[in-house]
């Protein structure tokens, strides 16, 4: 069995290396391939690729696994969806997924665990549990509702997927049919999402195994933690969110609230406003992770 592994990577030198590595050191019995796709970076990216480049053409980073292959490139794109497709369409493994350039897999044996569940059940996709890191790689306990589920229970909360990502992307990985039949929509920040949301509607098999296999990282320049941290990115974000309720014609408690959050990140550009808006959509925002981690209420 063929992996492969894209890394979409814009000025993410201070974890770059870290997230070659957990790739590099994968051991097991699998052909591993690594397509790292970079948007021209300006910082110290491309000085870290070219290094690894030239360890792996003269054989110096011996990897753990049955073969190994590494592919870059460096060129402009139109973001993440861009760079993501350019990288699949580069590769030839069976089994296809993704490590953002800040996010590293949790143990060496991360992708072995995989290519057994592959070879182990009748399943398009599997996806794993995942823990939250900071920076210096420390676990942060964190709300992850992936990680609440056994197969049996994430089978039973499936549907929900149109209401909320319940999948945590660097620990999902699928067939390769699955991306040439689907693609990746050109979304900014929940590509993820609609890719999950597509495959249920297609009838794409799922499959959830207990191991944590990868790590996200939450720190300031990821995308994510960017645009709750910016007000302008954050509403962009929003504003994507509910533009997918409304594509799929979803009616759910999620959908009103990021409508509630999106009117409410606008008003609290009012001076007079801003700092009551932005105390009350704080506890508003962990009263709703309570809810819907305790209570499945999405």
């Amino acid at each position: 069995m063929k992996l492969s592994i894209v890394t979409p990577s814009y000025n993410q030198g201070k974890y770059l290396e870290r997230t070659i590595l957990s790739v590099w050191n994968q051991e097991g019995n699998f052909d591993l391939e690594h397509i790292l796709v970079d948007g021209g970076s300006t910082d110290d990216s491309i000085a870290i690729i070219e290094k690894y480049d030239q360890l792996y053409r003269q054989g110096l980073c011996p990897t753990k696994c049955k073969s190994f292959n590494f592919i870059w490139l460096s060129e402009p794109d139109r973001g993440q969806s861009d760079a993501l497709n350019k990288g699949f369409s580069l590769s030839s493994g069976e089994i296809l997924g993704w490590l953002n350039s800040d996010d590293i897999y949790s143990s060496d044996h991360s992708l072995q665990v995989i290519s057994e569940a592959f070879l182990e059940h009748d399943t398009d996709i599997i996806l794993g549990n995942a823990y939250l890191i900071d920076d210096l790689d420390n676990m942060i306990h964190s709300f992850v509702i992936t990680n609440t589920f056994n197969n049996d229970s994430f089978q039973e909360h499936l549907k929900d997927i149109m209401k909320i990502d319940i999948v945590m992307q660097p620990s999902c990985f699928f067939k390769r049919h699955l991306w040439t039949t689907l693609g990746i929509s050109d979304y900014c920040y929940i590509m993820d999402w609609v890719l999950w949301i597509e495959a249920y509607l297609n009838h794409y098999k799922f499959y959830k195994i207990n191991d944590y296999i990868s790590s996200f990282r939450l720190q300031a320049s990821a995308k994510t933690v960017f645009a709750a941290d910016n007000k302008g990115e954050n509403i962009n974000r929003c504003e994507e969110i509910i533009s997918v309720f409304k594509k799929y014609n979803t009616w759910c408690l999620n959908r009103v609230y990021y409508i509630a959050y999106l009117y409410l990140l606008k008003s609290s550009k009012n001076p007079r406003l801003g700092q009551f808006i932005d105390s009350f959509i704080f506890i508003a925002k962990k009263a709703r992770n309570i809810v819907a981690l305790r209570y499945r209420l999405y």
